[in-house]
């Protein structure tokens, strides 16, 4: 069971910045935006039960391995494969998109190394990254300035000066993250998609402000259909080059559009980070056992976030109150600047843009200005600052223990496949001289003769196992390497009291 586009594992993502945003049903948005708020509530309330909540989401996606055969026939690695992340990728990994989307994104790229994928960016992507961020750095002190690199630099306090500053070395902390950026392939017209019929169902799942944005995305999948060539994938391991987005709208339109074609019906050219973090997570998970984690939460911090569309009726609906005398200034000016307002008002509306009126705003002012009007409100901060730093506390010592996990783990796993080929060189070396004693070669040599004949019989039980249980070199040497790798991690979690178990 291939999963190539990702639909159904991703929310639409908010990219403001680029003016675009992913078109879905009101309910499924409801729904994402409830759960989400539950999982935010869990994880900041009652962190026991948010690890009681990530072992059953993490045993539901082993699960789902072990009833999708192709998933445990497809290839353990990555290797001869290029993801090119797109621009709303790159942000979250420079950190402008809140620090949670910086941590999956980050899990993500160590796992996929490991595993042997190439990660890179195409020169255009690059180039709008930048743009991005000098956009995002015009607006911040503006009072029309929205998007999620906005508001999150206004909330983290992130200056202008610091996303102008960012701009300029993009280069550098792109190389930094192992991020390789491609020169953008030229058009060779043998491989050239039909891009007026691909916009065409670009329109139809994604909503652009800017077109600028669709015509950088229209290049990503040129791009990759010139690099993939002739080839038709019959999965993402055999698939040579594919473009990593957050945006599901536009995995959708690519994964409609590459029906009509030989080399993507079967392996879209674009699928989600949330798609790809699964099913990599799934080849490995003692290898990254943060992932699932850090991309929960990036997902449901996101889903809490009003989409563009959302914020652009919500603020039209607050200038329309002061307008008619209904609000204050100090309200007006509340209701757009504050961050806790648009929290408030995503509670009261679970995204739903059809729920959002005047009685919804006027509530959520309310609520906004009893919770400022509380004489607790500043133990409460105290309160939450102090949470905020032992979760801190508790989330570095995760992380430091988590990247122990990784490389011990890593760690017995080469050193289980490095004995495993010695040991299949001893193999087929006793195989050898087993079969020179079958032809009749002889010595006069007493070691010489006792290795003749351990060869001899060796040969002679393995031709009888093979005949019996049909074992193979390359079955026998499988088998030893996860018996080592067994006992190699059984050996580290005694000396380090750590639980590490093999992935499979």
């Amino acid at each position: 069971m291939q999963i190539p586009h990702g639909i159904q594992y991703s929310v639409p993502p908010r990219l403001p910045q680029r003016h675009c945003y992913s078109r879905s049903s009101r309910k499924k948005d409801s729904d994402i935006v409830l759960v989400s708020q539950f999982v935010v509530n869990l994880q900041q309330a009652n962190p026991e039960r948010f690890e009681s909540f990530m072992i059953m989401l993490q045993g539901h996606m082993l699960a789902n391995a072990l009833l999708c055969p192709d998933l445990s026939q497809a290839p353990k690695t990555y290797k001869n494969v290029s993801f090119f992340f797109d621009t709303p990728i790159l942000a979250s990994i420079l950190g402008v998109q809140g620090v949670h989307r910086k941590d999956a994104a980050g899990a993500l790229i160590r796992l996929l190394l490991h595993l042997g994928a190439t990660i890179a960016t195409f020169s255009h992507t690059r180039d709008e990254l930048i743009q991005v961020l000098k956009g995002a750095a015009e607006h911040i002190d503006s009072a029309d300035g929205r998007g999620q690199i906005v508001l999150e630099a206004r909330q983290s306090g992130i200056t202008k000066s610091d996303l102008i500053l960012l701009a300029g070395k993009v280069d550098e902390e792109l190389a930094s993250a192992k991020i390789a950026v491609v020169e953008t392939p030229e058009y060779v017209h043998k491989f050239q998609i039909d891009q007026a019929a691909f916009e065409k169902v670009l329109d139809d799942a994604v909503t652009y402000s800017n077109p600028r944005a669709k015509q950088y995305d229209v290049n990503s999948v040129r791009s990759i259909y010139v690099l993939r060539g002739n080839i038709r994938p019959d999965s993402v391991e055999r698939a040579r080059a594919t473009l990593v987005t957050s945006n599901s709208g536009f995995a959708r339109a690519a994964y409609e559009y590459g029906q009509n074609y030989e080399q993507t019906r079967d392996v879209s050219s674009v699928i989600t980070d949330f798609s790809l973090a699964n099913m990599a997570w799934l080849k490995a998970p003692m290898g990254s056992p943060s992932l699932p984690k850090a991309e929960v939460l990036a997902f449901s911090y996101a889903a809490l976030k009003p989409p563009r569309e959302l914020l652009d009726k919500y603020l039209a609906e607050v200038e329309k109150l002061q307008r008619g005398g209904r609000i204050t200034e100090r309200d007006h000016q509340l209701l757009r600047s504050s961050t806790l307002a648009q929290e408030e008002m995503m509670r009261l509306t679970l995204g739903d843009d059809a729920a959002l009126t005047e009685e919804t705003i006027i509530e959520t002012l309310e609520r906004v200005s009893t919770e400022i009007r509380q004489e607790e409100v500043l133990r409460t901060e105290a309160a939450i600052e102090k949470q905020k730093s032992t979760q801190k506390a508790l989330e570095s010592a995760e992380t430091k223990n988590n990247i122990l996990l990784e490389r011990l783990y890593w760690k017995c796993a080469r050193d289980a496949k490095a004995i495993s080929r010695g040991c299949g060189a001893l193999i087929v070396a006793l195989l050898i001289t087993g079969l020179l004693a079958g032809i009749g070669i002889k010595t006069s040599n007493k070691w010489g003769g006792w290795i003749l004949a351990i060869g001899s019989g060796g040969t002679l039980v393995f031709s009888l196992a093979s005949f019996v249980w049909g074992t193979t070199i390359k079955g026998m040497l499988e088998r030893i390497e996860g018996a080592i790798l067994q006992f190699l991690l059984k050996r580290e979690s005694k000396a380090t009291q750590l639980e590490i178990r093999a992935s499979h």
